[in-house]
């Protein structure tokens, strides 16, 4: 009897969990709360948000070099425009 008593309440231990699992995702919309509840899955997140902050970082750098190359560009233009203003007087 004592060996069923214990048998039932890990079994509802185990329901205890699982339903809080639910819980945590159905009211916050993520599948996971904690990295131990499904690692393979665990993993594959933290890659991919990996690679969304490696991929900002080169869109920023990217959005940086063009802002410096178009005033290294207007810079450029205007010493062409002001040589040729020497070049002709």
């Amino acid at each position: 009897m004592i060996d069923l008593t214990n048998s039932m309440i890990y079994r509802i231990g185990n329901l205890d969990d699982e339903n809080e699992r639910i819980n945590y995702q159905m009211s916050t919309g993520k599948i996971l709360d904690k990295g131990s509840d499904d690692s393979v899955l665990y993993g594959r997140y933290l890659d991919i948000e990996d690679d969304l902050r490696t991929y900002e970082g080169l869109k920023i750098q990217i959005e940086k070099t063009t802002a410096q190359n178009g005033v290294a560009d207007s810079t450029v233009a205007e010493v062409k425009r002001t040589k040729c203003r020497y070049v002709k007087n």
